[in-house]
């Protein structure tokens, strides 16, 4: 967690502010939070930074399926109860889902339904140890997979690929459980950064730091720099301010 306090005394110091002046609250809050997204997106890997020797991304978690270090603050889990086995409205998906990292689901079958036992085996589905509500029932955990619009036909209908698939839209995810609806789903993913709000009291013709109101940054306070880099760039692309820009880009770019 970083103080919002303290990204500001920073912000404040680099672009000189005492004299400067020329900017409100809310556009540095703007500028704020527009600056954590872009380090977010960074560490994500959208858009991609490339490493030029080797021609692909440095970080890019839809290569590596690495989440970066620095976005273990946004790393969530939940539990959605499938109600429709083909399709979850986006109005039961979090809310605050920007990023699926992984989709588990699990499914309560009977200890004497063999057929279903065996075929959950078969999809390298794993029982749960000591989650089975009486002796007669047993209950299997397995991955989903994210399967493209172009290869769902084939996968949905292949008599030789039986696991379960999700296909993301804007309305909610299509899915298909080739052997039977479960329980419920567990989504890990990361979530949206929660907007960034440096509050204030106007004491005196003056505005002062109003701590209780505030909403801190997400990102660890390792990151304070790289979230005052962009703030500086941005601030020097609105006030037509070309020394800014570069000094800006020149800390985005060592990652200082």
């Amino acid at each position: 967690m970083t103080n919002v306090n303290d990204i500001m005394l920073d912000f404040d110091a680099l672009i000189n502010y005492a004299q400067q002046g020329n900017i409100t609250p809310e556009v540095r809050n703007i500028f704020m939070n527009n600056a954590v997204e872009s380090l977010y997106k960074q560490r994500l890997g959208l858009p991609e930074q490339y490493d030029m020797a080797t021609s692909v991304s440095k970080i890019a978690y839809a290569r590596t399926k690495k989440i970066h270090v620095d976005l273990l603050p946004y790393r969530k889990r939940e539990k959605i109860i499938i109600s429709d086995a083909e399709f979850i409205p986006v109005a039961d998906l979090p809310e605050d889902l920007y990023y699926e990292t992984g989709v588990k689901y699990y499914t309560v079958v009977k200890m004497d339904d063999g057929k279903s036992i065996a075929e959950l085996n078969r999809c390298k589905c794993s029982p749960v140890a000591d989650e089975v509500a009486t002796p007669e029932y047993k209950k299997f955990v397995g991955t989903m997979e994210l399967v493209e619009e172009d290869k769902w036909a084939s996968r949905v209908n292949s008599t030789i690929i039986k696991k379960a698939i999700y296909l993301s839209f804007n309305d909610g995810w299509k899915l298909n459980f080739p052997i039977k609806k479960p329980s419920y789903i567990e989504i890990e993913y990361l979530k949206r950064p929660t907007k960034a709000i440096w509050a204030f009291t106007v004491v005196n013709d003056v505005e002062v730091y109003d701590a209780a109101n505030s909403v801190n940054v997400e990102f660890d306070d390792m990151l304070r720099g790289e979230i005052v880099a962009r703030m500086v760039k941005e601030y020097g692309k609105y006030t037509d301010d070309p020394n800014s820009v570069q000094y800006g880009q020149n800390n985005i770019n060592s990652g200082s």
